[in-house]
């Protein structure tokens, strides 16, 4: 991966978007993007908000492709990463609501987690998650009876195939995500 620097070329807007649609839309017209860190502060992955429009809208008709509908619900269980950000904004996109969940922090968590998301998931009853490979075993065994409920990691949702729809702008006032807590991803 080659480090690009990215510059910010368009006149900066101080959160007057109406949606964070319209937000992105905006940042895909600059040369701009984002870069990904890992846990020892070393450059791991790096996003142009023009690819991250692409992503995002491809991966909205994947979603829909699932057949599901504006304001489903769709829990996010993943790491800060390229893919997670792809995957909040396909749910923007598709007109679905983002519901990042927390991963386990620490040693011993896991094992508590798959009630503590049995949990979430009774709450925020998604209609879809999108997890990391990492997490696809305890996802799956905390949603082991709810067989209609769309379990896929991050290569199964990029392998969907995209619906033939028209996407659905979002409106200022639908909920673009539920958040459970500040820590959702690290």
């Amino acid at each position: 991966m080659s480090n690009k620097i990215f510059t910010h070329s368009l006149p900066m807007r101080n959160a007057d978007f109406p949606t964070l649609v319209d937000a992105l839309d905006y940042a895909a017209l600059s040369s701009a993007g984002m870069n990904f860190y890992d846990r020892r502060c070393q450059l791991e992955d790096q996003l142009e908000y023009q690819t991250l429009k692409a992503r995002a809208e491809a991966g909205a008709k994947r979603l829909l492709s699932l057949n599901l509908k504006k304001g489903d619900r769709v829990a996010l269980i993943a790491e800060t990463s390229s893919e997670f950000v792809e995957a909040f904004f396909a749910c923007q996109y598709a007109g679905l609501v983002a519901v990042p969940l927390a991963i386990p922090m620490g040693v011993g968590q896991r094992d508590s987690w798959s009630a503590k998301l049995q949990g979430l998931l009774a709450s925020c009853q998604p209609a879809a998650i999108i997890t990391g490979d990492e997490w696809l075993p305890l996802v799956n065994a905390a949603t082991h009876d709810n067989p209609e409920l769309h379990v896929l990691s991050h290569a199964w949702f990029k392998a969907l195939p995209e619906a033939d729809v028209a996407l659905q702008r979002p409106v200022p006032n639908d909920i673009a995500y539920l958040q459970y807590t500040s820590g959702s991803t690290r």
